[in-house]
């Protein structure tokens, strides 16, 4: 995400498609870019259409005008900004990433589904076990 306004940009890693969906749906921007490494499956075949219609960023990306990069994410983008705001070379932008080191990442559908987090016929809850019988609700993971 880049502000041009505050001379400022941020990555955030681990995000899932819903989480960048709900993202999309709740900030606004002026323009969308979307890298071409989006176009790839997992077996890197280039076919963004084939793949990727029928998923939530597909079904929001495809209704909202959007433009293919390349490159380095980051720099790439931050030239592409400039360009748009026509920001000479010379503006620096600061990054305000905040590190997502220590963040709890989120459970699979599998783990979620093995350990009981989402009851599931055939499958003994792994937390029913491990966890007292006065528990009546599941913990913070």
């Amino acid at each position: 995400m880049v502000l041009e306004t505050m001379k400022t940009f941020s990555s955030e890693d681990c995000l899932t498609e819903e989480a960048i969906v709900t993202k999309l749906r709740t900030c606004q921007y002026h323009h969308l870019f979307l890298h071409t490494s989006l176009k790839q499956d997992s077996c890197g075949t280039c076919k963004w259409g084939e793949f990727g219609e029928g998923g939530l960023l597909w079904g929001e990306c495809s209704s909202r005008h959007f433009e293919w990069f390349d490159g380095n994410p980051l720099s790439d983008l931050l030239v592409k900004v400039k360009e748009l705001y026509g920001l000479g070379d010379e503006v620096n932008f600061r990054n305000t990433t905040v590190s997502s080191a220590h963040r709890a990442r989120p459970l699979t559908l599998g783990t979620s589904t093995q350990i009981g987090a989402i009851q599931t016929e055939g499958i003994p809850s792994l937390l029913k076990v491990l966890l007292p019988l006065s528990c009546n609700g599941l913990p913070v993971l």
